[in-house]
Order: structure tokens, then sequence, then C-alpha cells
């Protein structure tokens, strides 16, 4: 079996709270079947996210270790431990950006009809 690409995906949402886990939802339509991809963000998260809009399709999304960071001064007293995890989202039209944290999984859901 192939793993799904996800090129084309649309980035549906990212919520981030400061008591729970963050979540970015992102929507796959193949071969005429839907499903949303949910990664549960934990750890420090840094986002870089550009140009969300009413649409936001990616041409492609990379999962790979997190490179090291340095950890600013003022960081440090408030407990900083950057997330392992940089998650690509490549610009097609729309939001595009990097996130990093920790992945703490991720669900696929059914979409819902449109």
């Amino acid at each position: 079996m192939v793993p799904p690409s996800l090129g084309d995906a649309e980035i549906v949402s990212l919520h981030l709270d400061r008591r729970g886990p963050g979540t970015l939802r992102i929507a796959l339509d193949q071969c005429g079947k839907s499903a949303i991809f949910v990664f549960d963000l934990s750890a420090w998260i840094d986002a870089d996210l550009r140009g969300f809009s009413h649409q936001n399709v990616i041409s492609s999304l990379t999962l790979r270790r997190a490179e090291e960071r340095e950890v600013q001064l003022w960081e440090l007293g408030v407990g900083c431990r950057p997330g392992e995890w940089t998650i690509e989202l490549g610009p097609c039209f729309g939001a595009y950006g990097t996130i990093r944290a920790d992945i703490a999984r991720i669900v696929i859901e059914q979409a819902p009809d449109a």
C-alpha cells in the first residue's frame, strides 16, 4: 500500500491553547475519499505560519526531526523545552510555513460531508 501524499491537502485549523495540547487539522481528499489528519501538539510550540486565509492548500507536508534550537535567555525561566519535530507546510495557495513541537499522536478522522 502506498502512503498518501499530503500535497493538495488543506490546512483547516491550527489551535494553540496554553492549558493543553495544540492541534493542527489538515483535510485531504484523494481518489474520492476524504479524511482529516489531526496532529496533537505539545511541548514548547514554535509556529511560523503565513498567509492563512479562506483557502489554505499546501503543496507538501514534510515531517522531520527538529534541529538544535538556541534557547533565549528570557525562555530559560519559563521551562522552554523545544519540540522534537518540525512540520514543514509547503506553499501552494494560502497558508504555509513551519511548526515545531512534540507530536503526541496523529489521528485520522472521517471528513464531514460537504
